[in-house]
């Protein structure tokens, strides 16, 4: 492959990684034996597509070619160097083929399709890249995503679960788009949404103040001009990165949560390996009728929340709230354990109807959404539900009967 196929492909395989997290995230976040065996679905078929066979066989049908069996193979090379570049010790011998299955996935050959192709061939038309090339994309972004599921997934496991989905894809006929054939029918692949901040608010300082919940804008936490900057901020954001210093400030269990997680995002940014997720807060943003109403809770106890009406409470050194705190944080545990980080900017406020729970963690952000009934009757949202509540019922308390 020349160089300039292969800095297509490298292109293709980020948008693919990027596209399927965001289009195949759930209320509970992301599952990632789906994930793989998703991605890895559309390499094969994107594969199928290169084989140039008859375009009137019956969609969904089986096929077996003789372009399958040799140019087949390319993808689970591909997959494997890309583990291995990645510091992975994998090679054919030792995947685990009793996870070369698709019953593993929440999702047939078809859901996944029917959520995939249209996005991966319209790709494939304003690149432009040759769907043999989006193929040996796909399989790298199929690598990488088994590379980053591994606290969830074992990478062997992940491997068999790829084999299957190349399998699958590369043996049937694709589906319609939609009912359509042409992808220039299809949404345009520009998916990734705007970038934060949002404002949400009337109120310019309440927008500051729930954009600095999240922590994905170091800029809010910068010291303002003419002020020598606390210690804290001197390390976070000096010119010249003092790794040890970032180290052990985002280690440090005493150290507010938000300036932790400032601190893990810029190791990250630098390559630096950091422990994977430990939990340093959970934000919780519900629509109401007058407004979005928005909870935080972080790791060393402190609370933030923003009324709809733009109105905010802090809570800081409360020794009252820690038990509300703690079981709050808690209750987030299982999402990181059972889900992966997203590498999308974070989306803008949920909408009506919807609920969402963001945490964030050392090793990025996670998150789950969906509508509020469903997330109650939810084992793993319940929980989260259940004890945002009544941390914020204690704020509202709290706040009131300050002003009383």
């Amino acid at each position: 492959m020349s160089d300039d196929r292969q800095k297509k492909a490298i292109s293709a395989a980020e948008f693919f990684n990027e596209t399927a997290r965001k289009l195949l995230a759930t209320e509970r976040g992301l599952h990632a034996e789906t994930l793989v065996s998703s991605v890895a679905r559309l390499a094969g078929s994107l594969m199928y597509r290169s084989f140039g066979l008859d375009p009137n066989i019956e969609p969904g049908a089986t096929v077996f070619s003789e372009q399958a069996i040799t140019q087949g193979p390319k993808l689970k090379t591909v997959m494997l160097v890309t583990l291995q570049q990645l510091g992975q010790k994998i090679d054919a011998e030792n995947i685990n083929e009793e996870y070369a299955s698709s019953k593993v996935s929440e999702l047939t050959f078809k859901e996944s399709h029917d959520r995939l192709a249209a996005f991966f061939l319209k790709y494939c038309e304003v690149a432009p890249i040759s769907h043999l090339d989006a193929a040996i994309g796909a399989a790298i972004a199929t690598g990488i995503l088994i590379h980053d599921c591994r606290e969830v997934l074992e990478v062997k496991r992940g491997a068999g679960i790829a084999l299957s989905g190349f399998s699958e894809g590369m043996k049937t006929a694709p589906y319609p788009l939609n009912g359509k054939s042409a992808p220039d029918t299809q949404p345009d692949p520009s998916i990734i949404p705007a970038a934060p901040p949002y404002s949400p608010y009337t109120s310019e300082a309440a927008n500051a103040i729930y954009n600095m919940l999240f922590c994905d804008d170091g800029a809010l936490f910068r010291s303002q001009s003419g002020n020598p900057g606390t210690s804290w901020q001197k390390i976070l954001f000096s010119e010249a990165a003092d790794v040890p210093a970032l180290q052990a400030l985002a280690l440090d269990n005493s150290q507010e949560g938000r300036i932790r997680f400032l601190a893990f995002s810029r190791l990250r940014r630098l390559g630096i390996a950091v422990p994977p997720k430990v939990l340093l807060g959970s934000i919780v943003e519900v629509p109401l009728s007058g407004g979005l109403d928005a909870l935080a809770a972080y790791s060393e106890g402190g609370v933030r929340y923003v009324n709809q009406s733009g109105k905010l409470a802090v809570i800081e050194g409360m020794a009252s709230f820690l038990p509300l705190v703690n079981a709050l944080l808690t209750a987030s545990k299982p999402f990181l354990a059972q889900t992966i980080p997203t590498v999308m900017p974070r989306l803008p406020p949920p909408k009506s109807g919807s609920m969402r729970m963001t945490f964030l963690g050392s090793d990025g952000m996670y998150f789950g959404e969906g509508p509020m009934p469903v997330l109650q009757r939810d084992a793993m949202a319940a929980p989260v539900v259940q004890h945002a509540t009544d941390l914020l019922l204690a704020v509202v308390a709290a706040s009131t009967n300050e002003r009383a």
